[in-house]
């Protein structure tokens, strides 16, 4: 079992098929850049997740390869963001590029780089900060 599987509840209502390594290419030339090699795995797991993070009840809304490629959030993305998803309110999740495929969150109408935060230098570990509430 991965890290992840640990964080997310693992029932098929909540985790979706793999992406295939097809699609998830054709969204990295979308994007003009690979996934955090961490995240790519997940999605040739589950190509996205809507659920419980933890044990605290903390949601994560992780999109698909294709709705990530898709975008549709300006602020965040003028911010240098890369969306990944979101706890399915007005808080967006997703990468920063620049930084070591460093894992974020941003208000979803937000354009402000001052109100990025940080939440893990990896995937696991940004689903351990989103676990312990740290994700809004």
């Amino acid at each position: 079992m991965s890290d992840w599987a640990e964080l997310l509840s693992a029932d098929e209502l909540r985790t979706n098929p793999p992406a295939s390594e097809d699609v998830i290419r054709r969204a990295e030339g979308q994007l003009g850049r690979p996934l955090p090699a961490d995240f790519r795995q997940f999605l040739l797991s589950s190509d996205g997740y809507g659920g419980p993070v933890g044990d605290q009840g903390f949601d994560a809304y992780l999109w698909s390869a294709d709705e990530i490629a898709s975008g549709g959030y300006e602020g965040p993305e003028e911010a240098g963001v890369i969306l990944i998803g979101s706890n399915g309110g007005p808080t967006g999740y997703g990468f920063l590029p620049t930084e070591a495929n460093r894992f974020v969150s941003i208000p979803l109408a937000s354009s402000d780089p001052d109100e990025i935060r940080v939440l893990g230098d990896s995937f696991v570990d940004f689903l351990r900060a989103i676990a312990d509430g740290e994700g809004y």
